[in-house]
């Protein structure tokens, strides 16, 4: 069993190599990782539709170049990193809004807005950085499997003097940490079942393409690197281990100092202690992970019956009836914040405006009557 961390990590087990990755989002959560395939990395544009590519920039509309209030402004490299100031125009493709991630390692990252308003997030790199390039090539192929609705979702890609840059439609929404500390630091089986067969969905199409995440939150856990080689179900495991930190809000081994951890999840596993209280398929989840090597790949079919089991502990024991019904961190909103429509009599002719407009007595109301002249707008 590996220790969990706190880090950013994701690892391609296929070649043994070990890169960056950018922070998941949560609800659905937004990953973004990393690939080794930049020879497959050809600029395009994604479209309105989801399925279509645009290779050909300069098909864009003339009229979308010039919808930025800003203009291209100075800016200074440092660390091989562009250092754009805010309202800056690039490249007529984006208007700079303000630099939120500064791993120069990883490249940088800023807020910005496309042609048409939207808000993007724009990864920047250069020929020494090539993570953003890395990503851009996940992201193709989660693009190529129909898999966007799990990931971030490509904008454009494209290349400038010596940066690279990718463009992803920006998703807002709380952290998973924030909702938790919401709810007092612990969900209910139908909240933290919805949550954890939407990783599982998210870490099932990840392995399929050949790569692990390394970044399950809420606070970006992952596998120490310097420990042993991972695999498919020492991933699966973490993630079980989420899946119970949500649900308890602790986990046994919570303060233990580095060297512990691995002993305090045998014994708690053996003795009991880490599925106390918990229904019986938390333990079924834990025996078809575990059942196998840790190197033994994951079938299809184990797939499935973990997703049944979670889909069940959300249902089944978290009565849940519908999956739209909200979260321990939603609510319904109140009449107040309803909006209304409001029926306004409207003159139908200027005169009318210097008449004195009087309304009728309760008993005068039911004799009342609109002339066929009236006009009412909604």
């Amino acid at each position: 069993m590996s220790k969990l961390l706190i880090g950013t990590l994701c690892y391609r087990y296929e070649n043994n190599v070990a890169l960056l990755s950018t922070a998941a989002q949560w609800r659905k959560a937004t990953l973004r990782m990393a690939d080794v395939g930049i020879e497959d990395n050809e600029p395009f544009e994604m479209t309105g539709d989801h399925n279509a590519m645009s290779v050909d920039r300069e098909s864009r509309n003339e009229e979308d170049r010039n919808q930025f209030e800003g203009e291209e402004l100075p800016f200074e490299v440092i660390n091989g990193i562009p250092m754009y100031q805010k309202n800056h125009v690039l490249d007529q493709r984006c208007q700079i809004y303000e630099r939120i991630g500064w791993d120069d390692r990883v490249g940088a990252t800023y807020l910005a807005t496309a042609p048409d308003g939207k808000e993007l997030v724009l990864r920047v790199g250069n020929e020494h950085i090539l993570i953003p390039q890395l990503e851009a090539s996940f992201l193709c192929k989660v693009e190529q499997q129909n898999l966007w609705p799990l990931f971030s979702q490509v904008q454009s890609i494209w290349q400038s003097d010596t940066f690279y840059f990718l463009a992803l439609y920006y998703r807002s929404g709380p952290q998973l940490n924030q909702c938790l500390t919401y709810c007092g630091n612990k969900f209910s089986h139908g909240t933290a079942g919805r949550l954890a067969l939407d990783i599982l969905k998210i870490i099932r199409a990840v392995h399929s393409l050949g790569y692990l995440i390394r970044a399950l939150n809420p606070e970006m856990f992952h596998f120490d690197a310097c420990s042993h080689p991972i695999s498919c179900r020492d991933e699966l495991e973490a993630w079980l281990y989420l899946f119970v930190y949500l649900v308890k809000g602790t986990l046994p081994w919570d303060k233990d100092r580095y060297d512990d951890v691995k002993w305090t999840k045998i014994q708690t596993i053996n003795c009991g202690e880490l599925f106390e209280e918990l229904p019986l398929q938390y333990h079924k989840l834990l025996d078809i992970i575990t059942n196998k090597s840790s190197v033994d790949p994951v079938s299809e079919h184990e797939y499935d019956e973990l997703e049944q089991l979670t889909l069940e502990i959300s249902r089944s024991v978290g009565r849940v009836e519908d999956e739209e019904d909200n979260m321990d961190f939603e609510r319904d909103p109140t009449d107040d914040e309803i909006p209304r429509f409001i029926i306004e009599r409207k003159p139908n002719n200027r005169e009318d405006l210097h008449e004195e407009v009087t309304q009728p007595s309760c008993s005068e109301e039911e004799d009342t009557t609109f002339g066929s002249d009236d006009k009412f707008e909604v």
